[in-house]
């Protein structure tokens, strides 16, 4: 097998979930390409290189993609969306200042590249420049208003600054402009529960099950809502049965399910104390009640 049909068969195990297949058949490639000395003027090392890199990340293995992406970036120092992705690793799991000194480089080999303006924007508010941060994104709403992306980048900074009505505002407009980014919809879901409005988050997840109805994720949002803050555990359990069909094993869904039987248990409980309680009540009244009317006659 060519190595092209090689990355071809890697990225087909990658789609349907199977990252250890993956992994295994991506490192034996690797190691042939190592074995061969790294060329950096192939272009193919650059891309198994984070071809590896992306993998690590939905491995959940991090340091790992760090590593890779600095190797890529070895190869070819000009690339900003490498730049873009290790200031996006930096700034959420290592060094806020990396982040920014690579966003500040990505910035500079292509203005015009909205990740990297996002990533430089976020970067300078984990910074606390704050005020370069909003100047940016001032100039970018100025030129592109009506662009989906700087609009959800004005939906992030907001967010970040706990402006939640101001970037729920940002982020409709984006998903307006933009109905085919529908993890969105699961964004503002979550800004819908932050601004303590639970029903409209219900409604805006069940639209994006509509259009994803095999979304585990989507369904876990779903029943966390009616659960934690809508109180409908009938809903819930049913919502969290739909996950264990998709997905057997999902450890989430298990606990869910768990947690609200004792719920419910503890839900009969209250409720037959408090029938016990009022009988209890209402037989001491009558006890009460029958020597004033002996004492009537």
């Amino acid at each position: 097998m060519d190595e092209k049909a090689q990355v071809e068969n890697i990225l087909a195990l990658e789609r349907t979930a199977q990252f250890n297949k993956a992994r295994k058949e991506l490192d034996v490639l690797l190691a042939k390409k190592e074995s061969d000395s790294f060329d950096s003027s192939d272009s193919s090392n650059s891309t198994l290189l984070l071809l590896s890199a992306g993998l690590y990340l939905k491995m959940g293995q991090k340091m790992l993609a760090l590593i890779e992406f600095e190797k890529a970036r070895k190869l070819n120092q000009n690339d900003p969306s490498i730049l873009i992705e290790l200031a996006r690793l930096h700034l959420e799991n290592f060094s806020s200042d990396a982040a920014l000194s690579m966003a500040r480089q990505a910035v500079v080999l292509a203005p015009s590249n909205i990740k990297g303006q996002e990533i430089l924007i976020l970067a300078l508010m984990a910074n606390t420049y704050y005020q370069e941060a909003n100047n940016r994104m001032k100039d970018l709403l100025i030129l592109r208003q009506n662009d989906p992306e700087v609009l959800h980048l004005a939906y992030l900074v907001n967010k970040s600054n706990d402006n939640l009505i101001l970037a729920c505002d940002y982020l409709k407009k984006a998903i307006k402009l933009r109905p085919t980014e529908r993890h969105w919809l699961l964004e503002l879901a979550e800004i819908y529960e932050l601004t303590n409005k639970p029903k409209e988050a219900c409604l805006v997840i069940e639209h994006y099950l509509s259009l994803e109805p095999d979304s585990v994720e989507g369904l876990k949002k779903l029943a966390y809502v009616l659960e934690h803050s809508l109180h409908d555990y009938a809903q819930a359990q049913s919502v969290y049965a739909r996950i264990l069909n998709l997905d057997p094993l999902n450890m989430s869904a298990q606990a869910g399910l768990s947690r609200l039987e004792v719920k419910q248990n503890d839900f009969s409980a209250k409720l037959k104390r408090a029938l016990q309680s009022f009988w209890a009540q209402l037989m001491l009244w009558f006890q009460v009640g029958s020597p004033k009317q002996e004492q009537l006659y």
